[in-house]
């Protein structure tokens, strides 16, 4: 399956490649346990990298998700609020998780520095554009993964997770939630004739969350339904 990827990533450190050596392994086999997890797509996979990955957010669940039954780990960019958080928080600063802020564009310019230049030098990143969690389907996105992809040009992994949202409302039925990660082909993000920036970035945008809701049962597709009918 993805025995013959290999990351391009540039060694993290000690205790974050330490935490990840256990985590990952730990996770899947809880998902296993807890659910009924399904991955299609690692065809899709690229055997280097860098590339974006960008996942829909429908849970807490989706992150760790991802993360446990990606072919090799990736760094993440997650919000910083989630961060501080008792638990969750504890585990994204383990995993080595660079914190994004939402309130302010200007307090995220240095994470925006950091992950332009993990791109550039071999990292793959995995970001969620809608930037907190919509249970009911795909929310409006931010413009951050956008930013990214047309700054660093690099591919963009387009991935749609269904179930997540459902897991414990499932065990206390009796039974286990049917989980389905589904990884799209590769793209890369169009040259626009625009020298608005901000238009750039959001006709950007629209692309990077069609592609994902064009992975997802309908039911999931949030507002971006519309632009697939």
């Amino acid at each position: 399956m993805s025995d013959q990827i290999q990351s391009t990533q540039p060694t993290p450190t000690l205790p974050i490649q330490v935490f990840r050596t256990l985590a990952i392994p730990f996770f899947r086999v809880l998902y296993r346990v807890l659910s009924q997890p399904e991955v299609s797509g690692y065809d899709n996979i690229p055997k280097t990298g860098p590339h974006l990955i960008t996942v829909n957010h429908l849970s807490y669940y989706d992150p760790p998700l991802a993360i446990s039954y990606w072919p090799y780990p990736v760094e993440v960019l997650g919000a910083a609020s989630q961060m501080t958080k008792p638990g969750i928080g504890h585990i994204m600063r383990c995993y080595g998780t660079h914190a994004v802020r939402r309130d302010s564009s200007a307090s995220d310019l240095p994470v925006i520095r950091l992950a332009l230049s993990l791109l550039r030098t071999g990292y793959s990143i995995l970001i969620m554009p809608e930037g907190q969690r919509n249970p009911d389907g795909l929310g409006e996105a931010q413009l951050g993964a956008a930013y990214l992809a047309s700054k660093a040009d690099i591919p963009i992994i387009p991935v749609a997770i269904t179930g997540t949202e459902k897991i414990f409302q499932s065990l206390r039925r009796g039974h286990r939630q049917k989980l389905h990660m589904q990884i799209g082909p590769q793209y890369r993000l169009k040259t626009l004739k625009t020298t608005n920036q901000k238009q750039a970035l959001q006709t950007w945008t629209d692309t990077i969350m069609n592609r994902i809701a064009d992975l997802l049962p309908r039911e999931y597709r949030g507002i971006y339904s519309a632009t697939l009918d």
